[in-house]
């Protein structure tokens, strides 16, 4: 700690869902397409760390082009929040200087790339401090490759912790790094070990949102039937990397029959996949279940409304993708029993007979032909997640049978869904989520502030150097001692560049640098982004590229490279012109590689 002060680093990626423009989705807002897994659990997780959390500052860091639109989601996602004012955001570029003067005790990274914590921690950071980051899933094959060697290959200490949702992910994911680990080694001769922890903390619920209400007048605002027994799913349609309902239809098809008099209504809420919601509707037709489920196929705003008007909420995993599940949770803090299989995380956070019932799970050793061609379509997890989804089998005899008990004992139903409320209450509010995280938190501080630390100063195998590879496709390259002078028309004309300039609005240029390098050319004092239309001073004696950089770095605190990038811009664009004999042509090798 520095000063007494805890203060949290996040390299933020998962502000905004890839697919969204504008600033629609952060931290729990709302936006119109739907969102998926991490997409949802990142941002929301970030949000609660600071919500709910304890420490003193939150240092953001984001990439230029969304730092407009991600600061003021960050400002609608915290609005009313007491703790708003502690967070800051900042430009990414601004880790290049004055990292250091931040105080960073603890950095977290809500999208499981511990690489790149690690990496800002070894290149700038003069003090060793802890590193958290989070796994969301970590079944798809070209993880192996992008995710787990990365964090083997990665600067870890014992201070260092990946966080897993469930026990069972946590298993999973040592499997894999020894895999990996060995399987590499092996074949390279190398020696890779993550030294980090790996540490377990649940997802958490919003257990305000998600709460009892009222039945009788949750269904009259939803279009139910106010006295049905009213059984719901509510998730993605897909088989492939969700979870096949067709054997749940059969079932409940089955429970219909055999009690016509309790008025059983099957809900399914979510969104689909591909034409997986089309094929249901006619196995239901097949079934005559049309008249007895109802389909809310757009994702529900409303979801934890739905919630509070089921009677008993089902999900009937096969997909090795997930790994904890938020839905049985949010079931259980709207105090509704879940029926659910016995798979993933699910078993660590359905209590068996007291919250709802776990239904046996069987599967097999089929996946020889799956693993030997997964190199092969690298991008593909259809394939392989859906094929293996199809050979897990849940007990559809225990399945049918616990869910008769809930559907013919109203009394059942009442006391589990007491006990769910109980339990998601202790176990998984944000707030006991969050005080797990910061109690990991210091435990991680104090092995750290014990813990040696030898940072890693040079770039790594990742920077590419793109100069120094691709250096040589140009006809000739100028250096620092190229003389340079501004051009006769912008001095007549005064024109520099159309201040619609689309590198302008993806931050790409800086209309502060323009300014500056224009001044340092003509001696002048330019106000700071009043380029665009204003007529720059008389030029003088051509300059130096060096004694230009030297200036502008010294007035603006910007890195050299990018001022150098605004320059050979400025040259792009006729704004700056150069003497030809002073930058020979070279048609051989520019570059000594």
């Amino acid at each position: 700690m520095v000063n007494g002060r805890r203060v949290l680093g996040l390299l933020n990626n998962m502000a905004l869902y890839p697919d969204t423009e504008g600033p629609d989705f952060y931290l729990g807002i709302r936006k119109t397409n739907p969102v998926y897994g991490a997409g949802i659990t990142a941002p929301v997780f970030t949000k609660r760390l600071i919500v709910d959390g304890s420490l003193d500052r939150y240092e953001m860091f984001v990439s230029p082009k969304r730092l407009p639109v991600i600061a003021e989601d960050v400002r609608r996602a915290l609005r009313g929040s007491r703790r708003s004012s502690l967070v800051t955001i900042h430009d990414y570029r601004e880790l290049l200087n004055g990292f250091n003067d931040l105080g960073i005790t603890l950095w977290f990274d809500s999208d499981a790339k511990f690489w790149e914590a690690a990496y800002i921690r070894s290149r700038w950071s003069a003090r060793l401090y802890p590193i958290t980051a989070i796994f969301h899933t970590i079944s798809y094959h070209f993880m192996l490759h992008s995710f787990i060697l990365p964090l083997l290959l990665s600067q870890s200490y014992p201070c260092d912790s990946v966080i897993c949702f469930s026990d069972a992910a946590r298993r999973a994911l040592v499997k894999l790094l020894e895999r990996v680990a060995t399987k590499f080694g092996n074949d390279y001769k190398v020696s890779l070990k993550y030294r980090g922890r790996l540490d377990v903390i649940p997802l958490g619920v919003d257990t305000q949102l998600f709460r009892p209400r009222n039945k009788s007048s949750i269904r009259r605002q939803l279009g139910l039937p106010v006295d049905a027994c009213i059984i719901l799913y509510l998730g993605r349609f897909s088989f492939i990397d969700k979870m096949d309902l067709f054997p749940t239809l059969r079932v409940v098809r089955d429970l219909m029959i055999r009690h016509p008099s309790r008025n059983t209504l099957l809900v399914l809420a979510g969104t689909s996949r591909g034409t997986y919601l089309e094929s249901m509707k006619h196995y239901l037709s097949e079934l005559d279940m049309l008249q007895r489920v109802k389909i809310v196929a757009a994702a529900p705003e409303d979801r934890h409304l739905l919630f509070s008007a089921a009677d008993i909420f089902v999900s009937p995993s096969d997909s090795i993708q997930e790994n904890l599940g938020s839905t049985p949770i949010e079931a259980m803090a709207s105090g509704v029993p879940q029926v659910v299989a016995d798979w993933n995380g699910y078993r660590e956070s359905v209590r068996h007979g007291e919250t709802g019932f776990l239904v046996p799970v069987c599967w097999t050793r089929c996946d020889g032909d799956l693993s030997d061609l997964a190199p092969l379509h690298v991008m593909n997890v259809e394939f392989d997640h859906g094929s293996m989804a199809q050979s897990v089998a849940m007990d559809l005899r225990e399945y049918g049978r616990c869910l008769e008990a809930l559907i013919v004992n109203k009394s059942l139903r009442v006391a589990m869904g007491r006990a769910s409320r109980k339990r998601a209450m202790e176990c998984y509010s944000w707030q006991s989520v969050v005080t797990k995280y910061e109690e990991i938190a210091s435990e991680l501080a104090a092995i750290a502030k014990s813990g040696s630390y030898e940072p890693r100063r040079a770039p790594s195998y990742s920077c590419p150097s793109y100069f120094e590879t691709f250096g040589h496709y140009a006809t000739k390259c100028l250096d620092d001692d190229t003389l340079m002078y501004l051009s006769s028309s912008t001095q007549s004309e005064g024109e520099v560049l159309p201040e619609y300039h689309p590198a302008l609005e993806g931050r790409i240029l800086d209309a502060r640098i323009v300014t500056a390098v224009i001044n340092a050319m003509t001696h002048g004092n330019g106000r700071d982004g009043q380029y665009l239309r204003e007529k720059p001073a008389s030029s003088h004696s051509p300059v130096a590229m060096a004694e230009v950089v030297l200036q502008v770095e010294s007035a603006l605190g910007r890195h050299a490279d990018e001022i150098r990038r605004h320059i050979m811009w400025l040259l792009k664009n006729g704004v700056v012109e150069i003497k030809e004999s002073d930058v020979p042509i070279n048609r051989g090798e520019f570059l000594s590689l």
